[in-house]
């Protein structure tokens, strides 16, 4: 898997449509769902692993398959358009593909980046989570 390092915001509009992945498969296990639930206060049943944990997730999955660089300072704005298609059983492995949908310029050396994320779930057709992931990146100037 090739990792695209992108480290600016003309990097970051030129690699708008790049498909992305798949990334690496992650299991997802007991130890995690355990921590997700004393953390969010969450119960989870046994066999199934919570949705939002899955979508905790994303940030990781993204960013073994790209990075930004040079940034000073990175704010997650939140997701877009998030779906649970399929219910992840324990023990499961997922990996995501990704693709930068969109880059908005904002003032000074920063950018609003829309990365839309299909996390795959291991032996099904159906995806375990699809979402727009939306960061600003704030660069450092370069000299």
């Amino acid at each position: 898997m090739t990792l695209l390092r992108l480290r600016n915001v003309g990097a970051l509009e030129e690699a708008v449509g790049t498909p992305l992945g798949p990334g690496s498969w992650h299991t997802v296990g007991p130890s995690s769902a355990e921590s997700f639930a004393g953390a969010t206060g969450r119960g989870t049943p046994p066999d199934v692993v919570d949705g939002l944990l899955t979508l905790s997730l994303l940030p990781r999955l993204v960013n073994e398959m790209r990075t930004v660089e040079n940034v000073r300072m990175g704010v997650n704005y939140g997701p877009n358009r998030v779906r649970f298609p399929a219910a992840v059983p324990m023990g499961a492995r997922v990996r995501a593909r990704a693709v930068i949908i969109g880059v908005e310029r904002l003032p000074g050396d920063a950018a609003q980046v829309v990365t839309r994320v299909v996390v795959g779930l291991e032996d099904s057709v159906d995806p375990a989570c699809t979402a727009d992931l939306v960061v600003r990146y704030y660069f450092a100037r370069e000299p």
